[in-house]
Parts: structure tokens; sequence; C-alpha cells
């Protein structure tokens, strides 16, 4: 199956006011008092309004993006994201809740902002010099989400006005791009995942150390998800992803906290599944037979409990 038929590509723009301005008189009275000769020694942002009343919205703008990283892999600079097609529900469905808050979160701020626009003039006194502040329909066009969705090209369709021989380096580099977008795409999921089990195994190395129940249910929502965002059904990958979820993500964090063999024990599973991570990425030091052996063996052994 081609690529095109497995994913889309995605961008996301989000539109923010910042609530802040640059001004320049105040940063050039600063460095002169401050004895600086160049005056472009500092800068100076003046808050219009106050960072409490928009930190809401930065907050809720910050989960949106975050949302978009986490249900989609790298693929061109820019921002620009690919998605599988079976994890497709998933993302849509998550950019749209979260596409909501923050939109409410706007909402909010504007049926608030007359108000914190009337006490500015107090508030900023000198730094504001007569300058107007926006009003809240103006305000309104600065805020916004906009998700773009594209087809990944297929170097089969092109028709290109070149020379044949031209044509044909031109397909092959296209090709060899899109071999190596996507190798960057599946090193961001081995990447995520050793990042996780290496938490797991650090902190529950030490016998005393307090952590949240997040530590293990963070992990078991990775594997659900990259269940549906293996773009090349790299089967090593789902291999060692079914052994998290047979051995750590099935784990009991108040059971972890109140036994400590099993914490132990629960440790050492995370840094085998660090070494067959490691193998599995660096097969040189490991065959993937091998590697797919152990993981299965393993599976079988706690399946029988």
């Amino acid at each position: 199956m081609r690529l095109r038929d497995k994913a889309v590509l995605v961008s996301l723009r989000i539109s923010c006011w910042t609530g802040r301005r640059r001004d320049a008189a105040v940063a050039a009275e600063v460095t002169a008092q401050k004895g600086a000769e160049d005056s472009d020694a500092g800068s100076w942002w003046t808050r219009l309004v106050p960072a409490s009343d928009i930190r809401p919205v930065r907050q809720a703008r910050n989960r949106l993006y975050h949302e978009f990283v986490r249900r989609s892999l790298p693929w061109m600079d820019g921002g620009v994201r690919i998605v599988p097609t079976r994890a497709w529900e998933d993302f849509t469905r998550a950019m749209r809740q979260a596409q909501a808050e923050y939109e409410r979160a706007v909402d909010e701020f504007l049926a608030r902002y007359p108000a914190i626009a009337a006490e500015a003039p107090r508030r900023l006194g000198k730094l504001l010099e007569g300058q107007a502040l926006p009003s809240a329909a103006e305000l309104r066009g600065r805020f916004g989400v906009h998700i773009d969705i594209l087809p990944v090209p297929d170097t089969d369709d092109w028709r290109i006005a070149l020379g044949d021989e031209q044509a044909e380096r031109v397909r092959r580099e296209a090709e060899d791009s899109v071999r190596r977008l996507t190798a960057r795409a599946m090193e961001s999921l081995w990447d995520q995942l050793e990042a996780a089990v290496g938490r797991v195994a650090k902190t529950l190395g030490q016998p005393d150390k307090v952590f949240r129940d997040s530590l293990i249910g963070n992990l078991r929502e990775l594997c659900v998800r990259l269940g549906k965002l293996n773009l090349t059904d790299d089967e090593h990958l789902e291999q060692v992803r079914q052994r998290c979820m047979a051995t750590l993500a099935r784990l009991d964090p108040d059971e972890l906290r109140k036994d400590k063999p099993s914490r132990r024990r629960a440790s050492q599973d995370a840094e085998s599944v660090l070494d067959a991570i490691d193998a599995a990425r660096r097969p040189g030091q490991k065959s993937g037979a091998n590697t797919a052996a152990e993981v299965m063996a393993v599976l079988q052994d706690y399946r029988a409990l």
C-alpha cells in the first residue's frame, strides 16, 4: 500500500494575541538612564493586560498545540506533520475538543476585556501615553485556529516538464526525501517510547522516590497511541509496544508504592524493555529474530498468569 493511502499531512496555525506591545520610547529612556551607549542595548514590552487575565488563553493554546503534536508525527520543517489514517478519528476528536476549549477561553477573555481595558489607564499610567487599546471587536480577529489537510505526494503521479533524465533524477530525490521523512517520523515514536520507559525504570529503581499515578498512566496511554501511529507497521515497534502493555502498562501504582519487591521487579522489567528498544533500534547489537523471540516469550509468560 502506498504511503498516500495510509496517511495524510496536516498543519496547524493558532492565532493568539499576546496582550503585550513593544515600546521603543520606553526602551530608549531606560537605556539612556542606565548610561548605555547603544539605544538598542535593551527592549521594553508593555503588558497591556495583566498576565493573569490572558494566561488561560495561552494555556488553552498550548494544550491545543500539544494535542496536535502528540496525535501526529513529524514530517517537514515548518509545522507540517503526518497522521496515519487509522489514527485519524482519534486525531480529529482530540483536536475538536482542544479547539473548543481554546475558543471558550478566548470568549471568556473577550467578555472580561472591556473591564480590563477600562482599568488600563490607571494600571499602566504613563506607559500607555494616550495610546488606545484595541477594541474587543478588533481583538476577535486576532484569535483563530486553522488546520490544513493535504494528501501525501505520490511521485508516481508526477508530471514534470523536464527531460527524461532530469525528471528521473528529481523523482529519485523526491523518493529519497519521502523515505527520510518517514524514517524521521518513526524515530519520533521510538524516542517517545524510550523516554517513557526510561522514566519508569529510573523512578522505580529508586525505592523511596515518590511518584504519581501518571508515571504508569502516561506510558499506558502512549502505548495505545503507538498502536495507531505506527506509520510503517514496524513489527519490532509493535512487539516492544505489546511487551510494554503486557508488563509495564498493567502495573498498579498503589501496589508499587506498598510492595518493594514488586517495585524492584517492575524496575527490572523496564530496564529489560529498554534493552529491547536498544536492540530494535540498533539491530547490529542483537538480531531482530532474537528480539522478537524474547518478546513473544515474555508475552506468553504473562498471558499464562
